[in-house]
């Protein structure tokens, strides 16, 4: 055998200089067969090569299989276990969506997964048309139609689910026909004035605007046409929208536990973050916000309270155009001592330009009952109920409104009264009972013309104050009526039909004859929540809006923050090895933070040169 064996590897060494037919008679073996050729392990011969190189197969040798009978058998679905939400932060957007999508597109391009969702932190500048850029408060030569417009058409669609608050450079009109949230473009979701959603299970809350004393204690007496005045308090937070949040830490919480929020949203920073951070690269990078850091006074009072309220995992913010990160350790009551203190990662992020931090990859865990469901945008049900208990408290009064001194806890019955209501209106849909919650995302409807780039129409306007179905279909739902909105009419207002600035109440009441707000006819006294009435009159800022405004920083900044701004200039990219900004990792909760803990460090990518800073390993606190 031995040599028999010798014999035949030597044929097959010779075997190239063979003929065809007798390099067939030869036995296979994977040098002669393509590269999946696999003969087994301890596998016998099934038969034999005859004379003319063709198998003959041995019948006494034909290897027998036994196959399980799979009558009726039906093979389920695979399942993929979602266990974390990747999303994007970005800072502020100032229209520039295209560059914004285009950077995600960069980032799911070389980590080789998708992104679930996106969050703008305010100063989006959702415009649709000409009209409403005479409602938003930024310089003449900085009114611009940007790309917002195009998603709003239909022209372009938005990649991936887009979730954003509002700021001080806004078409305040638009957004304030979505009073309570709402589908401002195919794919992307205002969160209100103030609102709560939740997104594959991770529970979002928001605040829009800024924070201004003068302003806070009023009602939302604002309607377009604006004045110079009532187009900027529109902006302003008001102390109404911090009692419904507030109520969230009294409540049952999404998940069972009280006052659990995962991610919270503001466009201005809480009061005080900088002293949980590294205050001296913050003060190196905006040294003209030392004098308010030494005072305590840079940021918003009103952010302030809901963080110590809330506690929230993450909160994420924009406005000073900056990347900032702090880490918040959160004390134990007296009461909960037991537990362990809970911890807010914060992160503030710049504004979309070249070379800036101003997107952010963060994977925020997921519960696990929801890991194999699909990611779908949700209400809350708690704050559909704080919704419906605290209506009644809405203003549109410009004078002072005294609010409860105390929280209200939502009700059982409450909660049930909405859920009963989701799963009524569910069923007139035809849609599964699991789908209850879902915001449908078929809800948009376009109530204002779209952009025609020859017209000029509404560059000399005003505009005036419309409705829309969604919030009808919400204040429906709640068995609630008008109070801020008005209803929706499908036709467009005539041409000079204004709504008078100095009487807005009239249209408001027509649409709801005979309520009054029943928060006005109390007693004046101090909130218990909220902020002193005294605390604020001195202003704890000179003027919130005077740091907000872009050209007013070019005195001081590095460079001119109103060309950085200006969109008409091309802003040339620096060289592969040149300087910029540096990426700074974070190093633990024991370190100055500057980059959001178990996340990754922002790629500085703009589409004209795609520049991605491949992250460091994630390090948990």
């Amino acid at each position: 055998m031995p040599l028999l064996a010798g014999i035949n590897t030597g044929f097959q060494r010779l075997s190239k200089y063979l003929s065809k037919a007798a390099r067939k008679r030869l036995p296979l073996s994977p040098k002669r067969t393509g590269k999946g050729f696999y003969k087994g392990n301890k596998c016998a011969s099934t038969g034999r090569i005859n004379s003319i190189g063709r198998f003959r197969m041995d019948e006494r040798k034909r290897v027998e299989l036994n196959v399980p009978d799979l009558t009726g058998f039906k093979l389920k679905p695979y399942k993929i276990m979602h266990k974390n939400l990747r999303i994007v932060v970005e800072g502020c957007c100032h229209g520039e969506l295209d560059q914004i999508y285009a950077s995600i597109a960069l980032i799911e391009q070389e980590s080789g997964q998708n992104v679930d969702l996106l969050i703008c932190c305010g100063d989006f500048q959702a415009v649709r048309n000409k009209e409403d850029l005479k409602s938003m408060n930024v310089p003449s030569k900085y009114l611009t139609m940007a790309s917002f417009h195009r998603y709003y058409s239909g022209e372009k669609v938005a990649p991936v689910l887009t979730i954003f608050i509002g700021g001080n450079h806004e078409a305040s009109n638009h957004l304030q026909e979505l009073y309570y949230g709402g589908w401002v473009a195919p794919n992307i979701y205002y969160l209100g004035c103030s609102g709560v959603v939740s997104v594959g299970g991770v529970r979002i809350a928001g605040i829009s605007g800024i924070y201004n004393g003068r302003d806070y204690h009023r009602g939302h007496f604002e309607v377009p046409p604006y004045s110079p005045s009532t187009l900027r308090s529109i902006y302003h937070v008001r102390e109404y929208e911090v009692f419904k949040l507030a109520q969230l830490a009294s409540g049952s919480g999404a998940r069972g536990d009280s006052a659990h929020v995962d991610v919270m949203l503001s466009h201005d920073w809480p009061r005080g973050i900088y002293h949980h951070g590294d205050m001296g690269q913050l003060l190196r990078t905006k040294p003209y916000f030392r004098k308010e850091c030494e005072t305590n006074t840079l940021g918003s009072q009103a952010a302030e309270l809901l963080l110590n309220l809330l506690q929230p995992s993450y909160w994420f913010a924009g406005h000073l155009h900056c990347k900032f990160a702090a880490v918040v350790r959160h004390s134990s009551s007296t009461s909960q001592m037991s537990t362990p203190a809970k911890v807010t990662k914060f992160l503030a992020l710049d504004k979309c330009l070249p070379n800036r931090d101003f997107l952010q990859l963060v994977e925020i865990p997921r519960p696990p009952d929801r890991w194999e469901q699909p990611v779908r945008l949700e209400y809350d049900l708690e704050w559909l109920a704080i919704l419906r208990s605290t209506h009644s408290l809405l203003s549109r009064a410009e004078r002072e409104v005294v609010l409860p001194r105390e929280s209200r806890r939502v009700a059982p019955d409450d909660l049930e009264w909405v859920r009963a209501r989701l799963a009524a209106a569910c069923k007139r849909r035809g849609d599964d009972p699991s789908q209850a919650l879902e915001i449908q995302p078929d809800a948009f409807v376009k109530t204002a013309p779209v952009h025609e780039p020859s017209s000029t129409d509404g560059l000399h306007g005003g505009g005036s104050l419309r409705g829309s179905p969604q919030t009808d279909a919400l204040l429906k739902l709640l068995e609630l009526g008008h109070r801020v909105t008005v209803p929706y009419t499908p036709c467009p207002p005539q041409a000079g039909a204004h709504v008078s600035q100095r009487s807005p109440s009239r249209r408001l009441e027509s649409a709801q004859p005979g309520q009054r707000n029943s928060g006005e006819e109390e007693q004046r006294g101090t909130s218990l929540f909220f902020l002193d009435r005294g605390e604020d009159r001195g202003s704890s800022l000179p003027d919130p809006d005077s740091i907000d405004l872009d050209e007013v920083e070019s005195a001081v900044c590095e460079d001119a923050v109103a060309q950085e701004y200006d969109r008409q200039e091309i802003v040339k990219p620096e060289s592969e090895g040149g300087g910029g900004e540096d990426v700074i990792v974070f190093k633990g909760d024991h370190s100055p933070a500057h980059a959001a803990p178990g996340s990754q460090p922002s790629p500085r990518v703009h589409p004209s040169r795609p520049k991605l800073i491949l992250p460091p390993p994630s390090l948990s606190d």
